[in-house]
């Protein structure tokens, strides 16, 4: 995508009133990690609106192919969120589609197969873009497993921890993990310090106490929130 385009789309979150917490907390340069709650449709959006540096969002591989996008909207959003059905939900699906496919490959987005065992396609080009000092952005929770009754947020795939492994094996450096956290209700985005993984290998039982940190490190993040102000966006250290 073009630093014209770039700019022209995030102009639309003039029409958003989002406050940004801790934006001290962003690294200043790549390689980075960060892992946001999805919070709905509002993860996604929001942080693409108001985080202040460009990155590469992993998003479900349905969305980026022509063929298979439509019928995902259809059933993940056109019909639960705009509640229509029929021939006009199918339209609508295909029209959204025209439009979120090629922009989704414009933002550099890293497809990832939701179903069935993941190939190691969107790992390697995980890595190739850490390599190059691009920072990502993953939104780990599992709509299958148990949701915090609190905040709403599920409990976490173990995905973006692989990848901190297979950076710190590349490179002999921790990757570092930003934990991001999105509260729609208070229109606020919480960013929490830098993470770090430290683990020896691919010892199961690390990388589940690694995801279950980052897990209730969001959670804390996002209880954190403050109400909504009455201005555009803020920040704050």
């Amino acid at each position: 995508m073009s630093d014209a385009l770039y700019k022209l789309l995030r102009l639309f979150r003039l029409f958003f009133r989002y406050q940004v917490i801790g934006l001290s907390n962003l690294p200043r340069s790549g390689p980075s990690v960060m892992v946001a709650n999805h919070a709905g449709n509002a993860g996604p959006v929001m942080l693409f609106f108001f985080l202040p540096l460009r990155f590469h969002p992993w998003v479900i591989a349905d969305l980026t192919d022509r063929r298979r996008s439509p019928e995902y909207l259809l059933t993940q959003f056109v019909q639960p969120s705009l509640h229509l059905q029929g021939h006009l939900a199918r339209a609508v699906a295909k029209l959204v589609s025209a439009i979120t496919v090629p922009l989704l490959r414009s933002l550099g987005s890293v497809p990832v197969e939701s179903h069935g065992p993941w190939t190691g396609a969107a790992f390697r080009r995980s890595l190739a873009l850490l390599m190059r000092g691009r920072h990502l952005l993953i939104f780990p929770e599992d709509s299958e497993r148990p949701a915090d009754p609190d905040t709403r947020i599920c409990e976490f795939k173990f995905g973006f921890v692989h990848l901190c492994q297979m950076y710190q094996e590349r490179t002999g450096l921790p990757l570092p993990v930003v934990p991001i956290a999105v509260h729609p209700n208070r229109r606020a985005i919480v960013i929490g310090p830098v993470q770090h993984y430290h683990g020896d290998g691919y010892a199961e039982p690390e990388v589940a106490n690694f995801a279950n940190h980052l897990h209730s490190v969001i959670r804390s993040l996002y209880q954190y929130a403050p109400t909504h102000r009455s201005h555009t966006a803020s920040s704050s250290a």
